[in-house]
């Protein structure tokens, strides 16, 4: 199903634009932030890493799960090797209910 919301990237991992580029989930004109506030997101489909009271603010939220070893946290690492750590990228519309 394709939706038309406007995309934005939240990532402090400074290559996974590149990743997502290369797996077609973004392009080179999709905006990228470190951090967003609530208005920063509300209508929009986000891709990258949230908490969920924020996903939940978005139109649709495309999670991209990252399982890095310890000892490689906290540095930036090639897109390529992201791209190893990452796990299946799922999207989600994500409600609140209470």
């Amino acid at each position: 199903m394709q939706h038309n919301y406007d995309k934005i990237c939240v990532t402090r991992h400074k290559n996974l634009p590149t990743l997502l580029i290369e797996k077609g989930i973004i392009d080179e004109s999709t905006p990228v932030f470190s951090f967003v506030s609530e208005g920063d997101i509300i209508g929009k489909h986000v891709i990258g890493i949230l908490p969920l009271y924020l996903a939940s603010k978005a139109a649709l939220y495309t999670e991209v799960p990252l399982r890095i070893p310890f000892d490689k946290r906290g540095r930036d690492l090639p897109a390529a090797e992201l791209g190893f750590h990452a796990l299946t990228i799922h999207t989600f519309k994500i409600e609140e209910i209470n």
